[in-house]
This record gives structure tokens, sequence and C-alpha cells, in this order.
């Protein structure tokens, strides 16, 4: 199997479907229009980007580099955002690609720290080397928020 990561921008026919894994798996677009999801992924501001993985050029899984993701913390900059395998290919170690492709990116960028806030998935982070910062709170839900040093 072939599996390359490519900017989602390079590959705009596969935004509507990606837009709708995303509004599928995250509640937070529960009130957006697909439609908007899809525009949203491919009008990001620079350095801003939202990434395709494809397996076998089939899309598999999606990320993304935000300047903002946590509306309670908007004084922390930027963020790990949208991660997400499409269940057909998981437990193959894409997410995992994703978040590594996104961290090289934020290098790539002169970032030294990066953030994410998770749900469910504190644990798969934790391995990748993310730390737990705090709780915090997403609308109506708790979520974890995690931290990642690329300085070193």
């Amino acid at each position: 199997m072939t599996v390359q990561i490519e900017a989602l921008s390079q590959r705009p026919e596969l935004a509507l479907e990606v837009a709708g894994w995303l509004k599928q798996a995250f509640r937070y677009l529960d009130d957006i229009q697909i439609e908007q999801v899809r525009s949203n992924l491919l009008s990001r501001k620079p350095p801003e980007q939202s990434f395709v993985l494809l397996a076998d050029d089939i899309p598999a899984g999606t990320a993304s580099f935000r300047h903002q993701d946590l509306p309670s913390h908007p004084h922390l900059t930027p963020w790990l955002s949208s991660v997400y395998v499409h269940p057909d290919y998981r437990r193959r170690g894409f997410a995992s690609a994703l978040v590594q492709h996104v961290e090289g990116f934020a290098k790539a960028q002169a970032v030294s720290t990066l953030w994410l806030y998770t749900l469910n998935a504190a644990d798969l982070y934790a391995r990748l080397g993310w730390h737990r910062v705090a709780l915090a709170r997403d609308k109506h839900f708790v979520v974890v928020l995690m931290q990642r040093d690329l300085s070193a």
C-alpha cells in the first residue's frame, strides 16, 4: 500500500468528502452546513493548512494546522486540529502519521509549541509525545487540553 500526505488545497476535489467525515465525527460542526466546512478546509489563511492522507490514492484521513481551535483558549496558538481517520483505515498508524506530518509542518513554520484538544484520544497523543495540560470546556464537553514542545 502506498501512503502519502498532501495539502488538501492540492487535491480540492477531495474537500467535500473530507468535510463530510469531519461533520460526522466532530460535534462542534453540528450547526455548520457541509459546504461551509468544505470552504473552510480550502480557504485557510497561510500558514494554516489542511492535509489529506491517501492510501493507494484513496482518501483515508485528515488533519489540520490552525491558528485557533478552542474558543475558550484564544491566547493559545497554533493548533493541531481535526485529526480523523476513516474507519476502514484505522489501526494502521495513519493517525500517528498525520500528527507527525502536521508537527513537521509546524516546525517548518518555526513553531516551538503546538496545542490540541481531544475528547477521547488523549492516550494516542500521549504516546506520540504530547503532554496533558488541563481539562477545558468545548461547548458542552469537557476535553483534554494538550501541548507538544517542538523545539527539541
